[in-house]
Parts: structure tokens; C-alpha cells; sequence
């Protein structure tokens, strides 16, 4: 649309969507098409939504909370306007920018990345997870389609290269590269707090396990699946 610079298409299921997406970026392969699908499991069921799931409404909360010039077109099943996210206000701070003539070190790169909920992995395939090996870190942000791999001298950012996660071999230098939450599914300290007052407020039976480690930020396979009850300040 000529008239727009952003549009929200509604619909009725998430099924389509990609389809849809497809389609559009065929009539208008300028434009930025967005998805923020519905969570892919039900909450309370001991089952996490998954990576992909996650992955694309994190994407579109970062391009939401920081545009850029594209137009855009975001697709948004009427389901997911159920459930409450972030406040945009709480997203202060929750970017890192990867630059090689920053001054960013080592510790402060494994900080974001443990604070902010990526998963510590062997070896990088899917989005939100990294790496660790002596002086590289590889990392996947969930707001791009490719991971990274970042040399240091010691504490120093030498090299940041892209690189293939079926090879894992790298294949171009690159400048920049940002970071992101992991996912809207935070458990800071201030989550972890709201959810053991809600939990006990509503409850919650036969989840002993959960309650026990998420207090003590030890986060089970299957914790997202208390995203609703992790903060009262939801949007």
C-alpha cells in the first residue's frame, strides 16, 4: 500500500501464515512481512512452545520496538491477541551490538547471553543458542537467518564471521551483528519472583518440580509453559 507505511493483517488461524508471507513478498519483495503466530502448545502442559514458535515473535517484537524504513506488514492471528507480552518499555537495555571497533570484551558477551535466556549448546544450530570454545563464541540471534562466530584476542572482539550451522564452517567476515532476548520468556529475577507469588496465589498442583527449580533459576525443559503468571507487567 502506497497510503501505509504499516499494516496489521488479521487472521483467523497461524496455519497459513507462511503461505501468506510467501505470496506477499512475491507482490512486494520490498516490503518487511512479520509474523507473531500464536504459541504452539498450551500453557500449563509441561510443554514449551518451540524454537521456530518463539523465534518469530521475538523477531517481530525487535523490529517493532526498533524499526527501521521498510514498510511493513505484520500477520497476526486474532488467537494470539490473547495472551499479554512484554511492554516495550521493559526492552531498554535488552540489545547488545556486536561491533569490532567497540569496545565490547568476553564477559560482557557471555553475561548478555546468560541473562537474557540463551542456551549454552555444544554446537550452534538453531536460533537463541551459543557456544563456547577457548577464545570463540558462536552465537544465533533470533532476529537474523544466520549465526555468528566471534574470535577474541583474550578479552578483545577480533573477527566477527558468519557461518554455516550444517558445516559449521565459517564463510564471510562481517561488521556488525546484534543480539537479542532469546525469547519474550524471560526468568530474571524479577520473573522469577512474580511467578512464585502467582503460582502460590493460584494454587498450582502437581508441579512441585517446576516451582522448585525455577525459584532456585534452574530452568526445566518445559518452563516456558508458565510465560502466562512471569510478570503483572505484560502488555
Amino acid at each position: 500500500s502506497e497510503k501505509y507505511d504499516n499494516i496489521a493483517f488479521f487472521t483467523t488461524s497461524s496455519l497459513n501464515n507462511s503461505t501468506l508471507k510467501t505470496n506477499l513478498l512475491k507482490i512486494n519483495p520490498s516490503i518487511q512481512v512479520l509474523e507473531f503466530p500464536n504459541f504452539d502448545c498450551n500453557f500449563f502442559s509441561n510443554i514449551s512452545p518451540t524454537i521456530e514458535n518463539k523465534s518469530k515473535r521475538i523477531t517481530t517484537i525487535y523490529n517493532l520496538a526498533y524499526p527501521n524504513r521498510n514498510k511493513k506488514v505484520v500477520i497476526c492471528p486474532i488467537e494470539s491477541l490473547v495472551f499479554k507480552t512484554i511492554d516495550i518499555s521493559q526492552l531498554k537495555n535488552k540489545i547488545l551490538k556486536l561491533n569490532i571497533k567497540d569496545n565490547l570484551n568476553y564477559s560482557d558477551i557471555i553475561d548478555f547471553l546468560q541473562k537474557t535466556g540463551y542456551e549454552r549448546v555444544d554446537f550452534v544450530h538453531n536460533k537463541s543458542e551459543y557456544s563456547i570454545r577457548g577464545e570463540i563464541i558462536d552465537i544465533f540471534s533470533p532476529i537474523y537467518e544466520y549465526p555468528v562466530r566471534l574470535l577474541f584476542d583474550f578479552e578483545k572482539l577480533e573477527k566477527i564471521s558468519r557461518f554455516l550451522p550444517e558445516t559449521q564452517l565459517t564463510t564471510k567476515q562481517i561488521d556488525e551483528y546484534s543480539l537479542f532476548l532469546s525469547s519474550e520468556i524471560q526468568f530474571s529475577k524479577e520473573n522469577i519472583k512474580c511467578f512464585r507469588e502467582n503460582f502460590r496465589k493460584l494454587n498450582i498442583t502437581n508441579k512441585d518440580e517446576y516451582y522448585k527449580g525455577i525459584s532456585e533459576n534452574i530452568i526445566l525443559p518445559g518452563s516456558d509453559q508458565f510465560f502466562p503468571i512471569l510478570n503483572n507487567k505484560f502488555r
